[in-house]
């Protein structure tokens, strides 16, 4: 106030404008104000904007099986032979979650992620149900101790209480309740142990509605929750689902009938929003098949969440009174937000906006001459641990910020993580023991990153230690295809409206849907290929290690998806060269850094980098930090990163290593926010480690439209 008092003139005229606007509009339609959002709630219109892209995910399901089957009966879930598929890429998480992401409980094996807990906290009486505990409960503990309000019912025969993380604190283990019960198709009580459904043991305990469900449960899973869609034809009783799929048995596992079980969540209103395979059980029991994922939905699915878009109570808003308006169309590739203002309102009232236009003038007249802008603009609170973290703020700068708040948050996590299994030199990224986690588990997942996906993009995890904590700020789609090839990018409707991106792509083999599809949704983006395996012809190399240009671009090389489209061919470049840690243009393949390949194509920024180079990434990203040094304030020149790590075998296969290079990428500002491990590779090649893993990554530092609203193109 301290502007006031220096300038009380200033002060008088302020409140005099604000007066006059007010006064102006006191006799508006209140009822009609709503017609300045969203046509109903921002939450409801985020819901049908995503349940167009989610149709869009279906039809590509559908190609998907064209592609492998033809029909249902004909696609294997887990191929033995070259197929380039697993059973979960045809089930993607193609649902956003409108509110915030978040990981609760431990990394690696025993935490979930939960949509919109924010939400949740706030109530004054909230309902979990737990079933499969195991001795570990830090996801349990972690929502009661986020929730004052909450109460946990758990079920488990195989124990008898909850684990230590609840069981040893008294004021969580009050509003905890236990029963050695089995979760099943149909009730059999006399049974050992006893089977109840969900229905049932909802009424024992005098429930109508779920706030978070959580089930893992060895392959009971599909008849109970089949059982439960029965029973609640209309809406089921829970706002979302945290589930393990244990998609083992061969008869559960066939194609067809897993395709018919999960169409019945979907057709029961679950839409999954995060997943991530149990890398866990893949790195113990090598030689196995990648047949356990963790699913959230809407409720959700396969060791990831679901949400259910019929079931609107508490995670979402309720409808509004007045009638709905039309359903929103499906996009066909839709910007993810629709426009936030109905412009209706001002053509109706223009005395009133005319007014309003005055007030705001007046309002910025008065502080023109006073203090700097940003100093009045109240600074975004930093996420810590034993703090309620704080909402979304409007614009992207504030959702980046509340965004690496929680990144802070998952750091601590990451640090306690390794107090528990290291110290970090004695850590195994793989253990061959009974140690429940991976390398991913390591590595920034639990950054909000992925709630900035919401505005900038989508979830992540790094095999376990570094998992992928947020969202980013923009929504986060999958470009083709499915399987082996697509990746998660962010925010792709701002790139495609600039008039000149700039994508770049290292690693092709022969395979370019990923690159393909880029083009097809920015007219205005052209890509610069590079791969020296698919080349026929040897390339002349640069006349001298300083002469920065290249040969003229090499003909055909990139796949069938781009060659075979005059369109995306004029607009894409390849050269047969390899990406690397120095400059060394007379070897053969040549080898160049990302520096000298920009220079030589005048190019200062790239919109989207996708590196896939079998394990040579961490040189060349060590030699980009370098050429950008943070420390001088230098930022990194693309805006986002699709990168595939190899930590096979190399000296960064070693734990210290490892993060070390990770932590690396973070100074130099990188977030992931999203990941996915190669499941392919693991189920071609089983017996080996998950040491593969694909992670798209946002750059929260420089200017460009990911991270900023004011540097759109």
């Amino acid at each position: 106030m301290g502007v006031f008092a220096r300038h009380p003139r200033y002060a008088i005229a302020l409140v005099a404008g604000l007066f006059a606007t007010v006064l102006l509009l006191s006799n508006a339609d209140h009822r009609r104000l709503t017609d300045f959002y969203y046509s109903g709630s921002r939450v409801e219109a985020q819901i049908q904007l995503s349940e167009g892209y989610y149709k869009l995910a279906l039809g590509e399901r559908r190609r998907l099986i064209e592609k492998w089957g033809p029909t249902p009966a004909e696609v294997v879930s887990f191929p033995s032979n070259a197929n380039e598929y697993t059973l979960w890429d045809f089930f993607t998480p193609a649902f956003q979650c409108p509110h915030r992401m978040q990981r609760m409980g431990t990394l690696g094996d025993g935490g979930k992620w939960v949509c919109g807990f924010e939400r949740i906290e706030k109530k004054e009486s909230c309902v979990i149900y737990s079933v499969g505990i195991n001795h570990e409960s830090s996801f349990e503990a972690h929502l009661l101790d986020r929730g004052p309000g909450c109460q946990v019912w758990g079920y488990d025969y195989s124990v008898d209480k909850f684990g230590p993380e609840i069981d040893e604190v008294p004021e969580l283990k009050k509003r905890a309740h236990f029963k050695p019960y089995a979760l099943g198709g149909k009730d059999e009580p006399r049974s050992t142990p006893p089977y109840y459904t969900l229905a049932t043991l909802m009424a024992m305990n005098n429930h109508t509605f779920i706030d978070v469900l959580k089930i893992d449960i060895e392959g009971g899973e599909f008849d109970a929750l089949a059982s439960l869609v029965d029973a609640y034809p209309d809406q089921l009783p829970f706002g979302q689902l945290q589930l393990e799929i244990h998609a083992r048995d061969e008869a559960q596992s066939a194609f067809p009938r897993f395709l018919a079980w999960w169409e019945r969540l979907e057709a029961a209103g679950l839409r999954p929003f995060w997943t991530e395979p149990n890398l866990v059980y893949l790195n113990i029991w090598r030689g196995s098949r990648p047949d356990l994922t963790e699913l959230e939905a809407q409720p959700t699915y396969r060791g990831g969440g679901f949400s259910p878009v019929t079931a609107s109570r508490h995670i979402y808003k309720p409808a509004p009174t007045h009638p709905p308006p039309p359903h929103t169309p499906t996009p066909t590739y839709a910007p993810y937000y629709t426009e936030p203002f109905n412009m209706g309102f001002v053509s109706r009232h223009p005395r009133y906006t005319i007014a309003l236009i005055v007030g705001a003038f007046v309002s910025v007249l008065v502080f023109a001459n006073g203090e700097p802008a940003r100093t009045h603009r109240r600074p975004y609170p930093v996420a810590v641990r034993g703090k309620r973290p704080p909402q979304f703020g409007g614009g992207v700068e504030d959702q980046i910020a509340l965004s690496e708040g929680y990144y802070e948050l998952a750091l601590d996590e990451r640090r306690a993580m390794i107090a528990k299994w290291g110290p970090a030199a004695q850590i195994d990224p793989f253990p061959s023991s009974g140690e429940f986690y991976t390398l991913c588990a390591y590595q920034g997942a639990p950054l909000q990153w992925r709630q900035l996906t919401r505005v900038i993009c989508s979830r992540g995890l790094f095999y376990g230690i570094f998992p992928v904590p947020a969202p980013a700020a923009a929504p986060g789609h999958r470009r083709e295809q499915r399987g082996d090839g697509g990746k998660w990018v962010c925010g792709m409707e701002r790139v495609a409206e600039k008039k000149d991106c700039v994508i770049y792509s290292v690693g092709i083999n022969g395979e370019s849907s990923f690159e393909a599809h880029l083009l097809e949704r920015g007219a205005a983006c052209q890509v610069w290929g590079y791969d020296f395996s698919v080349s026929s012809v040897r390339p002349l190399p640069l006349p001298h290690p300083r002469v920065r240009v290249l040969t003229p671009p090499h003909p055909a090389q990139f796949g069938p998806e781009i060659e075979k489209v005059p369109d995306f061919k004029r607009r894409a470049h390849f050269q047969p060269y390899a990406l690397g840690g120095t400059d060394a243009p007379h070897v053969s393949p040549p080898v160049y850094t990302l520096p000298t390949l920009m220079a030589a194509n005048n190019h200062t920024f790239i919109d989207i980098l996708k590196i896939d180079i079998e394990g040579a990434e961490f040189a060349a990203l060590d030699a980009l930090i370098d050429a950008y040094p943070p420390a001088r304030g230098a930022w990194l020149p693309f805006g986002q990163l699709q990168i595939e790590i190899h930590a096979r075998d190399s000296e960064y296969a070693q734990f210290p290593r490892f993060l070390e290079w990770w932590e690396r990428l973070e100074r130099a500002g990188l977030r992931p926010f999203w990941t996915e491990p190669n499941l392919v590779y693991v189920n071609l090649v089983q017996g080996v480690r998950p040491t593969l893993a694909e992670y798209s990554f946002i750059n929260i530092r420089g200017k460009h439209e990911l991270v900023s609203d004011l540097h759109l193109q």
